[in-house]
């Protein structure tokens, strides 16, 4: 089998000169599809991104350029049919390979089942012919396949390889460069897993900007995104290598502490909090310190995460009703329980 551009679109001269006019004359498969997208990124040097081999899947389709975006981060059904398009060229090539070395088998049989019968020039060289017919055929086979499975794999691993990059984008809050709360459920199920293995504690600290509406009321909403912009550096700055924050929703900030019992938790959280009041935001016509609460609690055995953030919920209310800007822990026993270090 010899690869041929026209057996994907109509003409290939219609794909060469206006992509916008390709209009099958009728419907195409998922691998016709799939390998004239290819060529066509191919053709115009397009970067393998998501939304470029959406836009091409969708043209080779006969749809017409897509009407919104492949969606950032998510397999929708659109790019789940577009990647099994590429998987079943790669499947047809292999097979249609298979079937030409099935195909060379049955030719040659018989003749080397009659080689013992030669016995003259002319049966060797009608012999010698036959099998130079057979092996050409396969030889086009193998190297067709090989030519289109090396480009169908190239493209499947940077395609994909985009997918997954966008993924990781999709799992970081775009303020302030930390994981979202769809990667934080994942992250803290992953060290409340590992805290369970290993029998080392493990605490969470939900942190609140006080006086955040304030803030843009005062200064405007871009204040507001510098504001959280800030804590963000500071807090990078504050913590150890091994904790991890991530953005909960607006304002408010999880911080994951492995290895801390809710003490030691409490006091790097504290220290975050005065480094924090401590480095005031420098905006262009005022400075503005910024101020927060958190809660804190430390995981109990086999309880589920729902309750220990639900925890650590109710002692960050509790540092906002108290007066804010301070750290309230929850889950000790009473007497080592701290409910108030502001300053």
């Amino acid at each position: 089998m010899v690869f041929d551009a026209r057996n994907c679109l109509p003409t290939a001269s219609l794909c060469a000169r206006n992509q916008m006019d390709i209009k099958p004359t009728a419907p195409l498969n998922p691998v016709e599809i799939a390998r004239a997208a290819l060529m066509q990124m191919a053709e115009r040097g397009l970067p393998p991104t998501p939304e470029n081999y959406a836009s091409q899947y969708h043209i080779a389709s006969g749809m017409g350029p897509p009407g919104e975006p492949l969606e950032v981060g998510s397999l929708s059904p659109a790019a789940m049919q577009m990647i099994q398009g590429m998987l079943q060229l790669v499947i047809q090539s292999t097979g249609e390979l298979a079937a030409g070395v099935d195909r060379f088998k049955a030719d040659t049989g018989p003749l080397l089942a009659n080689i013992g019968a030669v016995r003259d020039d002319d049966s060797f060289g009608r012999l010698v012919q036959a099998f130079t017919v057979a092996t050409l055929s396969l030889h086009q086979i193998v190297d067709s396949s090989r030519k289109e499975l090396d480009e169908t794999r190239r493209r499947l691993e940077e395609v994909t390889g985009e997918l997954k990059r966008s993924e990781e984008l999709a799992r970081l809050d775009p303020l302030t460069g930390f994981c979202n709360r769809r990667a934080m459920v994942e992250i803290v199920a992953r060290e409340i897993a590992q805290a369970r293995r290993t029998g080392k504690p493990f605490s969470i600290a939900i942190l609140d900007v006080d006086h955040f509406k304030k803030v843009n009321d005062d200064h405007g909403h871009a204040a507001g995104d510098k504001a959280l912009m800030h804590l963000a550096v500071v807090a990078k700055s504050g913590i150890r290598e091994t904790d991890v924050i991530c953005r909960y929703g607006g304002e408010e900030f999880v911080v994951m502490l492995p290895g801390a019992n809710a003490d030691g938790a409490r006091f790097v959280i504290d220290r975050l909090r005065t480094k924090m009041e401590n480095t005031p935001l420098v905006l262009e016509k005022a400075t503005v310190t910024i101020r927060f609460s958190a809660g804190i609690t430390e995981l109990q055995s086999d309880e589920p995460l729902e309750a220990l953030l639900e925890r650590a919920d109710r002692a960050l209310y509790e540092a906002k009703r108290t007066g804010r800007n301070r750290v309230v822990v929850r889950g000790l026993p009473v007497g080592t329980r701290n409910q108030s270090s502001r300053h």
